[in-house]
């Protein structure tokens, strides 16, 4: 039996929804993948989450979940307390996403134990040796000895052509799904932004945004980020001084998709991404996506599934109004949507084309 390991410590709320604990897109990836793997009568996955208090072992959705250190701890504590639960663990392949110390570690160890290393590019910036992640202490030197010595997943086209460049070997992997009924019966009544704090993510623009169209609603699924409680505070204070904005500080995963299927747009503010998932729960629900400059792979121009405005806000505004009064492009966006998850995203071919890079 083929033993794969997931390693993503934020993770552990979308196995257990009791517990209220904020985590990215690429955490809710990983739970997916790992989730889809574990239906595989033949593999034994397992997932490293942080400590919330749960036992040191639990079994949820057939992913036996191992407690490692607390997610607050340093990041020394966290990445050397690897070793132990890697030896514990034994797997044949482990994976992770973002860069950390701990890929670092991981490499190493996979390397000497004779492991399979996968690491899933989790952002744009990692790529281009430019970006701030770069300019942290030894990071640029953590980053080139994973991606020179592990198995590498991206999951964009810019990403694959940036590694490429040095000499990088790469696995392009769509992000994936559960697709379902891609239909929805849902009045929508609201425009939608769900994105953490984050400065790089540039919430202040949708709140702006909600200023220029004071007879919409505007709804703001907005945690706080790690590292950025005063920015969110900030942001917060800022959100609810607009009459016409609902801000909504958490909501667990296995309610999210009621707040897509009522959205009339979706609209994303970024400086840059790796791949949302927000996009897919978007398009899954027949929401056009209204996006400042994000567009990997230029899927939203090509599919014509949404819309791209140059990083200008006043594009933004402009564009929001064509989506607002425009049925036609609406509809035929919202048409666009179904044929392109259908064919794009489903979680269950994505964990299959992960399966077969991990064999």
């Amino acid at each position: 039996m083929k033993k794969i390991c997931f390693i993503s410590l934020k993770s552990y709320q979308l196995f257990n929804p009791k517990i209220e604990s904020v985590f990215g897109w690429a955490e809710v990836q990983m739970a997916l993948l790992a989730k889809e793997l574990a239906k595989h009568k033949n593999l034994d996955i397992s997932m490293i989450v942080a400590d919330y208090g749960q036992d040191k072992k639990e079994i949820r959705n057939n992913v036996s979940l191992r407690r490692k250190v607390s997610s607050k701890d340093p990041i020394w504590k966290r990445a050397f307390s690897l070793p132990k639960i890697f030896l514990k663990i034994n797997a044949d392949v482990y994976i992770k996403r973002g860069i950390t110390l701990s890929c670092g570690i991981m490499t190493l160890l996979c390397k000497i134990m004779k492991k399979k290393f996968v690491y899933m590019v989790a952002h744009d910036d990692e790529v281009d040796g430019k970006k701030d992640i770069y300019k942290h202490r030894y990071a640029k030197y953590i980053i080139q000895y994973v991606f020179h010595n592990a198995t590498i997943i991206v999951q964009n086209e810019y990403q694959q052509t940036m590694l490429n460049k040095q000499g990088i070997q790469t696995k392009l992997i769509k992000s994936g799904y559960p697709i379902t009924n891609t239909t929805t019966q849902q009045e929508k009544d609201t425009i939608l932004r769900v994105s953490r704090s984050k400065k790089r993510k540039r919430p202040e623009v949708f709140i702006q945004l909600a200023g220029h169209f004071p007879q919409e609603h505007f709804t703001m699924i907005c945690p706080s980020a790690s590292g950025e409680k005063k920015y969110h505070t900030h942001i917060k204070q800022l959100a609810n001084k607009q009459k016409n904005i609902q801000f909504i500080d958490f909501v667990p995963f296995e309610q999210i998709d009621t707040y897509f299927a009522k959205a009339k747009v979706f609209v994303n503010t970024s400086i840059s991404e790796g791949f949302p998932n927000t996009y897919i729960q978007s398009l899954k629900n027949q929401t056009p996506i209204l996006s400042l400059c994000v567009d990997p792979s230029h899927i939203l121009q090509k599919n014509q599934i949404g819309i791209v405005c140059e990083n200008q806000p006043k594009l933004l505004q402009k564009n929001l109004q064509i989506l607002l009064t425009d049925k036609n492009s609406y509809k035929q966006m919202q048409h666009n949507s179904t044929n392109y998850i259908k064919e794009n995203h489903n979680i269950s071919t994505t964990a299959q084309q992960l399966l077969e890079t991990c064999l």
